[in-house]
């Protein structure tokens, strides 16, 4: 975030400030929770220029609460989610939570203010952490800058959970990808003047790429810079690496194809919405672009996912729109995760037991995770991976095995192993510790004393002691490792079974005239494993490997 958006958000919150003082005790009396209902409040663009690119997450948000609250709620309690429109500016934003946190009627924020320059506003004018009402599920998972312009972010987001990879994670992914399968290439970057330009300025350095442009935020309509070099010009199939936003994506888009010049564009999540696409009027041209971003959760064309396919049963009684598509069906996960979380903690409901099961259980109940949730301080329930995701047309499809980042480092894993509750519907089951302590139990009487009969004593027996047992030493097992490929549609099941328990193994596959691929995998406590991939594995030989050495072989078909 540049020096001047600081300045002006923090001159909104001294202004706030006063309006808010007078409710600063208010969330203590008022948890926004009665015996009927549990009241969540959001604040975000219900109109103007960003609402197109939000609207469907918040509609799938809605359409489970009331899948829930249809079948009895939580516990007999019902889930709402109360609204406000911010048309995605600063200002309206803190008036618009000070409306809310006024009413005494909310019990937590929920996914609200999804931009950073609106979300840091509302926290720093609201003060949610210091009130002790949570921030739950933020999409605003930015680093903090090195300026020290702004307040602490361990202060400012003390109350906050994430929904979202960080921008430095998402740009780790992106960047590890492309230094795998498009070394060859040219690269232009293009990014925001705000703190997601910069968290892409410090990992984007490859020598690769031939210009940097910067441009600042809400410009787009005079035109996003096309970066380009006339010593070293973008040739067809070079790469762009785009971070900002849609309306940007779309004149940059736009701008290339204006040079004929066919490219490949990577970017940001927030950036890819094929709903804003529309919103907007973009082309054909524009559309038929293939474009990369990164996941952290299952898409919505993978029906074989039975969470997927679960909450797609749901959405198509619940959707009010009659429109499903991706960030709807990200909105139902963020749903099932927070009622989910609510059932576990029972019927004694307060924002502090709340904030506890959420960070002990949150993890457990992201249905559609691709990857683990974050249990650091500083990043909570923050996914820690996700996958690149080619969009091209009406279609999205997987390009990569699960990526996970950690420390800075990128590293290939195997997916999380999901479910969903049965039909869908949030546990009911109390699984967070009570917070009541146990009544004091009733004093025991003392018993009356009974006389002691001192028995006759018996004859001894000599017993001969057993004969000492030896213990020899056997031989080792041999290591044993039989591995399975199995074709499913456009991805590949592999599946080892062996007798060497919670070892790492190496699959290399070989083919002639092409590059080997190595898989690692580390086994189960019964020698198992079992992974999907969306590499094209046919006509490869797959070999299992221990410590260097051949387990077993086997051809994909």
């Amino acid at each position: 975030m540049n020096g001047n958006l600081v300045k002006r958000l923090i001159s909104l919150s001294v202004l706030m400030s006063v309006v808010l003082a007078s409710t600063v005790e208010i969330a203590k009396a008022e948890e926004g929770v009665t015996s009927t209902n549990i009241n969540f409040g959001t604040v975000y663009p219900l109109t103007g220029v960003l609402s197109p690119s939000v609207s469907s997450y918040y509609g799938g948000i809605k359409a489970y609460f009331s899948y829930v609250n249809e079948n009895g709620g939580v516990y007999g309690r019902k889930l709402n989610l109360l609204e406000s429109d911010s048309q995605g500016i600063a200002g309206r934003t803190i008036s618009a939570a000070s409306s809310l946190i006024q009413s005494g009627n909310i019990f937590a924020f929920l996914a609200s203010a999804p931009t950073c320059s609106t979300h840091i506003a509302l926290l720093q004018s609201a003060r949610l952490a210091d009130r002790g009402i949570p921030d739950v599920l933020s999409d605003c998972n930015y680093s903090s800058p090195a300026t020290g312009e702004e307040e602490g972010r361990a202060d400012l987001f003390a109350g906050t959970t994430f929904s979202r990879l960080s921008n430095d994670a998402e740009n780790l992914i992106i960047n590890n990808y492309l230094d795998s399968n498009f070394s060859d290439k040219r690269i232009s970057l293009i990014y925001q003047d705000d703190d997601l330009g910069n968290a892409a300025k410090k990992v984007f350095t490859s020598e690769r790429i031939i210009c940097k442009k910067a441009y600042v935020s809400g410009t787009e309509s005079l035109g996003a810079p096309v970066c380009n070099s006339t010593s070293s010009p973008l040739r067809n199939d070079d790469v762009v690496i785009f971070i900002g936003s849609t309306a940007g994506l779309i004149r940059v888009i736009s701008n290339y194809s204006s040079q004929n010049l066919n490219l490949k564009y990577f970017t940001n999540f927030d950036a890819y919405n094929q709903k804003s696409f529309l919103a907007y009027g973009a082309s054909k041209t524009i559309t038929q672009s293939e474009i990369y971003s990164v996941s952290s959760s299952a898409l919505i064309s993978d029906t074989t996912n039975e969470a997927v396919s679960t909450l797609l049963s749901i959405a198509e009684k619940y959707s009010k729109s009659g429109e499903i598509n991706q960030q709807f069906l990200n909105g139902m996960n963020s749903g099932y995760l927070v009622a989910n979380v609510i059932g576990a903690v029972g019927l004694d409901l307060t924002r502090t037991r709340f904030q506890q099961a959420l960070l002990q259980f949150g993890n457990q109940f992201d249905a559609l995770g691709l990857s683990d949730r974050s249990t650091s301080s500083n990043s909570k329930l923050s996914p820690t991976g996700g996958v690149i995701v080619k969009h091209f047309g009406n279609t999205d499809q997987v390009a990569t095995d699960l990526l996970l980042v950690s420390n800075g480092a990128v590293s290939q894993k195997l997916k999380k192993s999901n479910s969903i509750n049965t039909r869908g519907l949030p546990i009911s089951k109390q699984m967070l510790e009570s917070s009541v302590p146990p009544s004091n139990p009733a004093p025991i009487a003392t018993p009356t004393p009974i006389p002691v009969v001192t028995p006759t004593p018996e004859p001894k027996v000599n017993v001969t002691p057993p004969a000492e047992i030896q213990e020899l030493d056997g031989e080792d097992e041999e290591p044993f490792g039989k591995i399975l490929v199995k074709r499913d549609k456009a991805k590949y099941i592999i599946s080892i079974d062996s007798n060497l328990a919670e070892e790492l193994l190496q699959i290399r596959a070989t083919k002639k005239t092409q590059k080997a691929i190595v898989f690692k995998v580390t086994t189960d406590d019964e020698g198992s494993a079992k992974f999907t991939t969306a590499r094209v594995l046919s006509g490869y030989q797959l070999a299992l490997l221990f410590d260097g050495k051949t387990l077993s072989s086997v051809k994909a078909g």
